[in-house]
């Protein structure tokens, strides 16, 4: 919870649009990597946010240019 704040504030300040697509992004490719492993475990949710994060960032990066 501590790191999605951090995150969130930093995000926050490029656009709702950045926020959701880190979100997405994020959520995505944790379903699909536990979805490929099989895991009926608890996901560590940490490093797939800090990925969709990083898709975020570059989009808004990308689009601005």
């Amino acid at each position: 919870v501590k790191l999605a704040a951090v995150v969130g504030l930093a995000v926050g300040t490029l656009g709702a649009g950045a926020v959701w697509l880190s979100v997405l992004a994020g959520s995505t490719a944790a379903l699909v990597w536990a979805k490929a492993r099989r895991m009926d475990s608890p996901i560590p949710f940490g490093p797939w946010l800090l990925f969709g994060v990083w898709i975020g960032v570059l989009a808004h990066a990308a689009a601005a240019l």
